[in-house]
């Protein structure tokens, strides 16, 4: 999946940075429009794990000059940080290795 955002308002990650309420960290932006996008990717990748047989989904998600790969399973997420795919290869290679890669490996589950 991709998920394309104009606007950088939209962007639900950034660096990470310390909760004020106590010592641990986050990379969730606040905001409305933040969360707005977080709960659709996340329906996203809900709705494909519900309904296909996999292991875990990727979703790209491009806010006006980065991405970032995030990879959803069963127990939680995984996200990069931003990657500036106009000057960084990063996206590209994915694909390609993603393309190339056997189901087993694209984590179709085979039971």
């Amino acid at each position: 999946m991709i998920e394309f955002k104009q606007n950088t308002s939209d962007d639900s990650f950034c660096d990470p940075y310390i909760l004020a309420s106590d010592n641990e960290r986050s990379i969730l932006r606040e905001g409305k429009a933040c969360g707005d996008t977080l709960g659709k990717i996340t329906s996203y990748a809900a709705a494909q794990l519900g309904s296909q047989f996999r292991t875990c989904v990727y979703l790209i998600l491009i806010v006006k000059d980065s991405a970032q790969i995030i990879r959803w399973d069963r127990t939680g997420t995984i996200v990069t940080e931003a990657i500036p795919y106009n000057t960084d290869p990063t996206i590209t290679e994915f694909f390609r290795r993603y393309h190339k890669a056997p189901s087993k490996v694209r984590r179709v589950d085979e039971i």
